[in-house]
């Protein structure tokens, strides 16, 4: 009577649903079966004496539960079991308002800065970026620093930079914190191999991309495309300065709708693209050339082989002559494609009948080279690396590239 502020009237309401009242109203709550404990079977009928209110109502009108506070003290009784209440988010609910109203705990505030800096792992310096909470919140870095209020919870974090690979980590929001993300940074070039032909083979075409850059300084690495699958999406594609896209012997499924999609934004972003491939054009153009090929690429398909396994440099290749059969080349190829500038392109690569077979194209957005033959079937190195230092320093992805060559000489002492 003098704490509890209740009249008890009887030991069974026979009810198993009760309506809230006062401060618990717009709750109804079962307190029967469900997930709860279901263990209710003399749910009591009580009365509030005095200044003391009922929270939750029985069918008939008669108390289930009541509140009382005083200058002193606080209490709330339930004259029926909590855990039988039927469903979680009703406990939830229930109990909420019943520690809002006795509010026993200090009042912690839900909103929590999060605060932190983006930096590169090798130079220690800040970069710019975005650190990701969750599927809603995405904050921008400036100069590397962000912070944020979130509400309390576990977020999964993702931290992006251009040029950097993301790291991701787990977090729990609970107070005031600091994170910080140093990125590791991507080499400079992509190294797209898409080289399956087309009874799903592969081979190993890029490697003569690969040693190339490797003999240029050129840092890079490699991304190996499984038979007629898509290529790199673009988040990862933005991760470099720039791509080479090789697709080798291949003639079905050289570029999917979505790696077609996927570089068009990428470039739409301000990429660079070397890509090289016999049988491009004759799978995305022969019948009717999407827009991918000539938006982008910037060429017109003429035909399926141009007979010839040589070809002169003209404009920024002007000076070159390169053989594309024997030698130690990748000698892959059957069918290298001649085709036309579009637009503003410009013929790179010419064979002896005057049809090209390589065009490049700039604005002021993006830059692109396309050899409508494989890359890898010039037949010697310092051709590769001529042609491939070219390319480099008309794309300018990684800063300019050495044309002079150390030779070290052993250096013998003397005893």
């Amino acid at each position: 009577t003098n704490y509890l502020h209740a009249t008890y009237l009887r030991d069974d309401s026979e009810y198993t649903q009760t309506v809230g009242s006062g401060w618990m109203s717009g709750l109804e709550i079962t307190i029967q079966g469900g997930d709860g404990a279901d263990n209710q079977a003399y749910p009591s009928d009580i009365e509030p004496m005095g200044d003391a209110e009922g929270i939750f109502k029985y069918p008939d009108d008669d108390w289930g539960a009541i509140a009382y506070a005083n200058d002193t003290y606080r209490v709330v009784y339930f004259a029926f079991g909590f855990e039988a209440i039927d469903n979680g988010e009703d406990r939830i609910d229930v109990m909420r308002r019943v520690l809002d109203y006795l509010a026993p705990c200090p009042l912690v505030s839900s909103d929590h800065v999060i605060s932190g800096t983006l930096t590169d792992a090798t130079s220690g310096q800040p970069i710019s970026g975005t650190v990701r909470f969750g599927e809603d919140v995405t904050v921008h870095t400036l100069s590397g620093h962000y912070s944020v209020t979130l509400d309390t919870g576990t977020y999964d974090v993702v931290a992006q930079a251009p040029y950097h690979y993301p790291l991701t980590r787990t977090i729990v929001v609970d107070r005031d914190q600091r994170h910080d993300f140093a990125l590791a940074p991507t080499p400079c070039l992509l190294v797209v191999d898409d080289d399956h032909d087309s009874e799903g083979n592969a081979y190993e075409d890029q490697a003569y991309y690969t040693a190339t850059l490797d003999e240029l300084g050129v840092d890079s690495e490699v991304w190996a495309v499984a038979d007629d699958t898509d290529g790199p999406p673009l988040a990862s594609l933005r991760a470099y300065r720039g791509i080479i896209w090789l697709t080798g012997r291949d003639w079905d499924d050289t570029l999917t709708t979505a790696d077609q999609a996927a570089l068009a934004v990428y470039l739409d972003g301000g990429g660079k693209l070397f890509i090289s491939g016999q049988d491009i054009g004759w799978d995305l153009a022969r019948e009717s050339p999407p827009p991918f090929y000539t938006n982008y690429l910037h060429a017109t398909y003429l035909r399926d082989d141009s007979e010839y396994t040589q070809t002169v440099g003209s404009g920024w290749m002007s000076g070159l002559e390169i053989t594309i059969q024997g030698g130690d080349g990748a000698d892959n190829q059957e069918w290298p494609s001649d085709i036309d500038t579009m637009g503003d392109a410009e013929g790179i690569f010419k064979y002896p009948d005057g049809d090209w077979g390589a065009v490049a194209y700039a604005d002021d957005t993006y830059r692109v080279v396309y050899f409508a033959f494989g890359f890898e079937a010039i037949d010697n190195g310092e051709g590769r690396r001529a042609v491939m230092r070219r390319v480099l320093d008309y794309l300018g992805p990684c800063g300019p590239v050495p044309t002079e060559w150390a030779v070290y000489v052993p250096l013998l002492l003397a005893d």
